[in-house]
């Protein structure tokens, strides 16, 4: 992994349930204390959504990161954060099972 292209500081943000007394709880989105990390975010090219299609409709960006030994990424349970943009997580690849990088597959949400 070339660790120069890591140029974005992201934050990886947890879904969690704050409850309350009428309607039991809603959710709130709130940033995992030790995930703040550096990644390369890259915009998918068009030859790349092509393949993808079938499978992941909406992916728009890849964002690749370190490897994170303290929790699993788990998609719809998380999301990423980049300054005010947010990205709804698809699918997280571990390359090569080498526990070194995540690509994670992305779609920019546009409406929070």
């Amino acid at each position: 992994m070339n660790i120069g292209r890591l140029r974005h500081q992201v934050s990886i943000q947890r879904m969690n349930l704050v409850k309350d007394d009428i309607s039991g709880g809603t959710l709130h989105w709130s940033t995992i204390p030790i995930a703040t990390v550096w990644a390369a975010i890259e915009p998918m090219r068009s030859k790349e959504l092509i393949a993808l299609k079938t499978v992941h409709a909406e992916v728009t960006h890849k964002i690749t990161m370190r490897y994170l030994q303290s929790f699993k990424i788990v998609p719809g349970k998380y999301r990423i954060q980049f300054g005010t943009r947010y990205f709804s997580i698809s699918s997280v690849i571990n390359p090569d099972e080498r526990n070194i990088s995540y690509e994670i597959l992305a779609s920019e949400d546009m409406s929070t």
